[in-house]
């Protein structure tokens, strides 16, 4: 009977300091998750500061490359309404020189005619 009660308190000892070894260990578990869980928030926040500083260079790049694409852009349509404005300009250069033209071989013919109608108008008031 002793030796039982013996026995007993021995195992009750055991799971105690059992008890006691698993409870530190769990405590050492916890501890670690704890740091590994700050480690990690401190990574994220790191992470989060290096991804924001790319996508800032990328949108700057972006900005960039857009805005050399719209200007490439805008000078082409420039350049092709400048050449469109002298191909009209030169037509109607022509036009205007055929019209002289015209006008040359015909100012005689329109000088007399408006001579003499203007005189004709003026026997007749007389």
């Amino acid at each position: 009977m002793k030796r039982d009660i013996l026995y007993r308190l021995l195992g009750l000892i055991f799971e105690v300091v059992f008890m006691d070894k698993t409870i530190k260990q769990i405590l050492e578990i916890d501890r670690s998750a704890v740091k590994i869980k700050k480690e990690a928030e401190r990574i994220i926040k790191l992470k989060d500061k290096e991804l924001e500083a790319r996508l800032q260079l990328i949108d700057q790049d972006n900005l960039q490359r857009a805005t050399e694409k719209g200007n490439r852009e805008y000078e082409r349509i420039i350049n092709e309404g400048k050449k469109e404005a002298e191909e009209i300009i030169k037509k109607v250069e022509q036009k205007i020189e055929k019209l002289d033209e015209v006008f040359d071989k015909k100012f005689d013919t329109i000088q007399s005619t408006i001579f003499e109608q203007f005189f004709a108008v003026k026997n007749q008031k007389i």
